[in-house]
């Protein structure tokens, strides 16, 4: 349920209304509904946090059902052997390339339309602009 956000620097949506919603802890089951959650979940001192640090650890951002149906699809992969090694790339002034992985992340490329027919739900947070919208209009 922990989400670490730091999105690209200079990126500003359009500010809205408040438009704070009270959401159950079922999954909200339309995307409007899950863009007013994600804005109640990141709105107010999360947004001036990432605003004036860069960066945003916000717990609770995603529902309880949502946030165990993404585990649920998640251990699948690692089931799987389908979670890849993380790893960053620096090119270096040589023209020689860097490779740094980071011991014990993962991470799956929803790229991979193999990959979303076995994750459904992680499928439709890749594809959706929610989360996206949310930060704008929180910002």
């Amino acid at each position: 349920r922990r989400l670490i956000i730091t999105p690209l620097r200079g990126r500003k949506g359009a500010r809205r209304e408040n438009r704070r919603e009270e959401m159950s802890e079922a999954a909200p089951s339309s995307g409007e509904a899950l863009q007013a959650h994600f804005f109640a979940q990141l709105s107010g001192e999360r947004a001036r946090a990432l605003e004036r640090d860069g960066y945003v650890v916000a717990d609770g951002v995603f529902p309880d059902a949502l946030a165990q149906a993404y585990l649920g699809e998640i251990k699948l992969l690692q089931a799987k052997g389908l979670l890849q090694p993380n790893k960053t790339q620096f090119g270096l002034p040589s023209g020689e390339v860097l490779v740094c992985r980071k011991p014990n992340i993962f991470e799956a490329d929803l790229h991979d339309p193999k990959l979303r027919q076995v994750t459904p739900k992680l499928a439709q947070l890749f594809a959706g602009d929610e989360l996206v919208r949310a930060l704008d209009d929180a910002l």
